[in-house]
């Protein structure tokens, strides 16, 4: 199947191209945080002072006991912060380097069932890599999915290369596409870009995958979308797993050497840096990855991910579990003396307001101005102009402002991510935060299961 978005935008950029994958450093810290994890409410089993090894069970998720989350380097547990009402906030863990592993051993046959798959993969941390829609969660391994999908075409500004990350790993790769097709008794969706090497993707015999060729602007590569054009999610109980990259190379490894990866491959980019791919350990601490950056808090903001949908991070941070990219984005807090009257020859705008819509595009200045004051909604349909799904924004927002759940359900609350509405964020005239509001409507319906 070929798949042509045309509502959506590319970002005018500098044209970097990154010089290959730069090799992890050493460094002294991990740091875990049970937050990054939606919907999970973690019971943690180590202690401060204990050793542990790659592999080792930090926490795990009270509601799915059976589901591990593990350490990816072997040291030991240094500091454990406690928020209000004791609720987790993080776990340091010092990293001695010798990122000794655990094996997770199966039982001996010639044929591993599916049951013993599942369950070691939930042994193993790596579960929590199979996320779900509805609600963007770690998936329930007891329900089944109608689909898997895999998105290898990435349209984030300055997103991390699915080919280049393929290519460092092809073996591994194709291994966890093996295991995924062993665990879902389903269709696996692969999703690529019109120009991508099918040369790296070995799906052999596997009748279950599918191969979709996606083209179009920002956000064609998000999986939701993909989703929605391909496999439509139409109720509640109606399951789609999805994974990336990195996770599949991890099933590989797994596959192949029966213990946890500690690795994965991001992208850095942003106001400070070049963009430039790098191999890091998984929960690094964003300070060791940054350390060769010019950072300065007061000055820069880190997002975990794009820069229109990505987590703000602080530099004691580690990198988040589902991040693959990290961004640099200049602190701007200036006003333009009426603005409003400005030809605004260097505004980048998707707007017919100002003559730069005319003239083209200058290239996008990454910085945190919000151009403008916040006011109440106004229907301009900037909104559908940038979503290519079969949803009205416009609607679904109200109706998740008044708490109407049986409208938002109308509405297509279900096939939402506030990802996939982060551009209607950006071109929005009333400077209204539609993506974080998509999220809490996302709360609000996940309340209800």
């Amino acid at each position: 199947m070929h798949l042509k978005i045309t509502k959506g935008h590319d970002f005018n950029l500098n044209h970097h191209t990154a010089d290959g994958i730069a090799d992890s450093k050493e460094f002294d810290k991990i740091i875990m945080s049970p937050l990054d994890y939606p919907y999970v409410k973690p019971k943690l089993l180590v202690k401060t002072g204990e050793e542990v090894k790659v592999g080792t069970s930090i926490f795990f998720d009270k509601l799915n006991p059976d589901i591990k989350f593990v350490s990816p380097v072997s040291g030991k547990v240094s500091d454990i912060v406690y928020g209000e009402r004791r609720v987790i906030q993080s776990i340091s863990i010092s990293n001695d380097l010798k990122y000794e592993s655990l094996e997770f051993a199966f039982e001996e046959s010639a044929v591993v069932s599916k049951e013993v798959w599942v369950n070691s993969l939930k042994e193993s941390g790596l579960w929590s890599l199979i996320r779900q829609r509805p609600f963007s969660k770690i998936a329930d391994p007891e329900k089944a999915p109608k689909s898997v999908f895999i998105s290898l075409y990435d349209t984030r500004p300055y997103g991390c290369d699915p080919e280049l990350v393929i290519s460092s790993n092809k073996d591994l790769f194709n291994k966890g596409l093996k295991l995924i097709s062993k665990i879902a008794d389903c269709s696996i969706h692969i999703c690529t870009g019109i120009d991508f090497d099918l040369d790296l993707i070995s799906i052999g015999n596997q009748r279950s995958c599918e191969l979709h060729t996606v083209e179009g602007p920002h956000p064609a590569g998000n999986v939701g979308v993909q989703i929605h054009h391909i496999d439509p999610i139409l109720e509640k109980a109606d399951t789609r797993w999805y994974l990336d990259a990195n996770a599949l190379i991890d099933f590989g490894y797994f596959y192949e050497n029966k213990s946890y990866n500690p690795y994965k491959i991001i992208s850095i980019s942003g106001a400070a840096s070049d963009l430039n791919f790098q191999k890091v350990v998984k929960s690094q601490s964003l300070e060791s990855i940054l350390r060769d950056f010019e950072l300065n808090e007061d000055s820069r903001r880190i997002a975990g991910g794009d820069i229109l949908s990505g987590v703000e991070r602080k530099i004691n941070d580690g990198i988040g579990p589902y991040d693959d990219m990290v961004t640099i984005i200049d602190i701007n807090k200036e006003r333009d003396f009426l603005g409003w009257v400005s030809p605004g020859f260097k505004k980048y705008s998707l707007s017919n307001a100002f003559l730069s819509r005319i003239l083209g595009n200058p290239i996008l200045d990454f910085n945190s101005r919000l151009n403008g004051d916040k006011r109440s909604i106004i229907s301009f349909g900037r909104w559908e102009s940038v979503l290519p799904m079969d949803i009205m924004p416009e609607a679904l927002v109200k109706s998740i402002l008044i708490e109407d759940l049986e409208s938002m359900e109308n509405l297509g609350i279900y096939e939402c991510a506030e990802e996939d509405f982060a551009l209607c964020s950006y071109v929005c005239q009333s400077k209204t935060e539609v993506s974080q509001i998509i999220k809490k409507g996302v709360e609000l319906a996940a309340l209800d299961e």
